[in-house]
């Protein structure tokens, strides 16, 4: 089974994402999601799970998706880290944390 994060500080792009994501074709059932509006919360979440990969936000208010990911690489070396935001000034500190995508919201 996939373990997939997501984590937003705006409620509708997690939700954009969770209805991707639980689409039966992208996953085909063999999923398990955790999401939050909250990286304070994600990270704490994070701490009882694995995560295969991580899709993040970039500029959010209780901690910036830069250092959530630092958090969640030193904690998850192997988790797959994908940048889903609309700001790209910080594609470069994104692959410093050795992201493996970098998305811009349209």
């Amino acid at each position: 089974m996939l373990t997939i994060g997501v984590c937003d500080d705006q409620p509708e792009q997690v939700r954009n994402l969770l209805r991707l994501l639980n689409d039966p074709v992208a996953c085909n059932g063999d999923c398990r999601v955790i999401a939050s509006v909250s990286p304070i919360e994600f990270l704490k979440r994070l701490e009882a799970e694995k995560p295969d990969l991580v899709f993040l936000d970039v500029n959010m208010d209780e901690l910036d998706g830069i250092r959530l990911g630092e958090a969640i690489r030193a904690r998850h070396p192997d988790a797959m880290i994908v940048y889903v935001t609309a700001f790209g000034q910080y594609a470069l500190d994104a692959f410093r944390v050795r992201a493996f995508h970098y998305l811009l919201k349209p």
